[in-house]
């Protein structure tokens, strides 16, 4: 019989953190799943095989049931044998077009002629230009949907690391200025990448907190956390206004305990509990309660309060969710004290 040859997608980052766990048996950092699913296109056989050279060269070693980080993490670099195909392949190229990549590989694995354009001040047709010879001739990169995309990974990444650091953090700041001035039509992780890069976190902390609330509406709670976390939502104080986003700093309270990390998911409820109450909203105050002592049942721990004081707060809340949820509060403790 014909065999028939199917094309399979690869798993995204969310699906990626559950595969590598379930794979390898132990807990892994969020920043490992995605350098791993950024490297490998999200393909699971791929990813398997990076972790285990990961752990191989040291990069990452095991404790207590988790893959951790070491010194050498900062210091993995693509594979010296794929790093000489790529030196290979750019032997001959005009300086111009050398610095061209250069500011694409530190926009990333996509990347548009209009922002490489702008960094370099040159016209965009004669970059857009350039971009097309060099993926005709050299193989060095393509055409994408929007804009351009290296051919491969190991290519982006060995013109990256070759740069020294302080020019790399000038192009995310040039790249960064230039994509804030486009507005909406620039994606809110590209943003947040560049201005982290560039030393900025709190210019960079509005668009992680975007990308974060995308995360908790896809209920993606893992990519959630990440973000969450990145923008400064579990720092003591916060490089954010908890109150302003205090939804995204709930649901990342909450998934933070599901996750079994309960003194970070508290502190992070007693600062969002703290944040409204400067802002006098005692309303919102008894919400952010309930929300708290939802995520402590639901994980099988007893909230602070007896049932007269979910009993007021549902009696407070009315016919909201809340109110709802400070009802199911009462059964639940009701079933534990039996």
């Amino acid at each position: 019989a014909d065999a028939e040859r199917l094309d399979l997608e690869g798993l995204d980052e969310e699906a990626m953190f559950p595969f590598l766990e379930d794979s390898l048996h132990a807990s892994i950092p969020g920043r490992v799943v995605s350098r791993v699913h950024r490297r490998t296109d999200g393909n699971p056989l791929h990813a398997l095989e990076l972790m285990s050279h990961l752990e191989a060269t040291g990069a990452l070693a095991r404790r207590e049931g988790a893959l951790e980080t070491t010194k050498q993490w900062e210091r993995e670099t693509v594979p010296a044998r794929l790093r000489d195909i790529v030196h290979a392949r750019m032997v001959r190229l005009e300086d111009t077009d050398r610095a061209l990549l250069e500011v694409a590989a530190v926009d990333g694995p996509v990347f548009d002629g209009r922002a490489v354009a702008a960094v370099q001040g040159m016209p965009v047709l004669e970059v857009l230009r350039r971009l097309q010879a060099l993926s005709r001739s050299r193989a060095l990169i393509e055409p994408a949907r929007h804009g351009y995309r290296f051919a491969n990974r190991p290519t982006q990444e060995v013109l990256y690391e070759d740069m020294a650091p302080e020019l790399r953090v000038e192009l995310h700041r040039a790249l960064a200025e230039h994509l804030e001035e486009r507005g909406d039509e620039v994606e809110a992780a590209r943003l947040a990448r560049h201005w982290e890069r560039s030393g900025e976190r709190k210019r960079a902390a509005p668009y992680l907190i975007q990308v974060a609330a995308s995360a908790q509406s896809r209920q993606e709670w893992r990519r959630l956390v990440d973000f969450a976390s990145r923008a400064g939502l579990l720092e003591d104080p916060p490089l954010v206004d908890l109150h302003e986003h205090r939804a995204v700093a709930i649901s990342t309270a909450s998934a933070l305990i599901q996750s079994g990390r309960h003194e970070e998911g508290d502190a992070l409820y007693e600062r969002v509990e703290q944040a409204v109450s400067k802002a006098a909203d005692e309303s919102l105050a008894e919400r952010v309660a309930v929300h708290r002592a939802t995520a402590c049942l639901v994980n099988g721990r007893r909230p602070e309060g007896d049932e007269a004081r979910w009993e007021a707060a549902a009696q407070r809340l009315g016919e909201t969710m809340e109110g709802a949820s400070a009802r199911a509060v009462i059964g639940r403790l009701a079933k534990l004290d039996g």
